[in-house]
C-alpha cells in the first residue's frame, strides 16, 4: 500500500503571527470524476500546528452516501456521512436504499471506483480517507462531494493531490469550501519523483517548494474546484 507524506516547516515569527491571528492548516484533495458539481471538502484542519508539522496518508479508500433533499452544497456547508464502505479500484459501490445503504462489489481490474445508486432518491458522495498528522492516524473523513442522482453512476479516481493553506476561517473537516482568503500549495504526487516532499511557509511569502513541476502556488480567492476536480486521462 503507498504512503505519501508531506512535511510543512515554518520560522517562529511566523509561527507566532498565525497562531496569534487564528489561522488554520486547512488540508484538501483532489480527485478524478467525470461528474460535474462537486464540492472540495475540508479534509483535515488543524490550530495544532508548530515549526514541523508533518501530514501522511495511504490509498486506503471508503465510499460514502448521503441522503440530501438538495444536491447543491453551499459552501460552509457541512456534509454528514450517512454510511460508508472500505471501497478499492475496480469495485462498484451499489447504493440499494433510500438511506444510501447498499453493498461493495467487483467490477473491473481498472483503477476507477463507482458509486451506483439503483434507487430513486437522491444522494451526495464521494471517498474518504485517512490522513495521519504527527504520525498519528486520523478518522476517515469525506474528501469531497458530488451528486449522486436516481438511477446514475458516479465515476471516481483518488488523485494523489493534496493543496494545503494556512488560513483564518473557521472551517472544519467536511465542510464545502470554494475558494480561500489564504495563498495556497497544490501538490501533485503524480509530477514528483518520490513519495515524501518538503515545503515551507513564512506568513508574509508564503508557500515556498523545492522547483518542481509538481508543485503550484495558488492565489487568495482562486476558484478550488478545478484545481481539485480532475478529468480523467481515458
Amino acid at each position: 500500500m503507498a504512503n505519501y507524506s508531506i512535511q510543512i516547516t515554518t520560522d517562529q515569527t511566523s509561527l507566532t503571527d498565525l497562531a496569534a491571528s487564528g489561522f488554520r492548516l486547512m488540508v484538501f484533495k483532489a480527485v478524478y470524476t467525470t461528474m460535474g458539481g462537486g464540492a472540495p471538502l475540508v479534509w483535515f484542519e488543524t490550530t495544532g500546528y508548530s515549526l514541523t508539522n508533518t501530514i501522511g496518508w495511504s490509498t486506503s479508500t471508503q465510499a460514502y452516501t448521503s441522503p440530501t433533499t438538495d444536491t447543491t452544497l453551499a459552501s460552509g456547508q457541512t456534509v454528514l456521512v450517512g454510511t460508508a464502505y472500505p471501497i478499492a479500484a475496480g469495485q462498484t459501490l451499489q447504493v440499494t436504499s433510500a438511506s444510501g445503504t447498499g453493498a461493495v462489489v467487483n467490477n473491473t481490474s481498472g483503477t476507477n471506483i463507482y458509486i451506483d445508486n439503483t434507487t430513486s432518491s437522491e444522494f451526495f458522495c464521494g471517498l474518504c480517507q485517512q490522513l495521519d498528522w504527527q504520525g498519528v492516524a486520523g478518522s476517515c473523513v469525506p474528501t469531497f462531494a458530488l451528486p449522486l442522482y436516481g438511477g446514475i453512476i458516479d465515476m471516481t479516481t483518488p488523485a494523489e493531490a493534496v493543496l494545503i493553506a494556512f488560513d483564518a476561517e473557521p472551517l472544519t473537516a467536511g465542510t464545502a469550501t470554494y475558494q480561500l482568503l489564504s495563498p495556497a500549495l497544490l501538490v501533485d504526487f503524480s509530477e514528483a519523483d518520490g513519495t515524501a516532499l518538503d515545503v515551507t511557509y513564512a506568513i508574509d511569502t508564503n508557500w515556498a517548494a523545492n522547483t518542481g513541476a509538481c508543485y503550484t502556488q495558488v492565489a487568495a480567492g482562486t476558484d478550488l474546484v478545478p484545481l481539485l476536480f480532475l478529468e480523467p486521462d481515458d
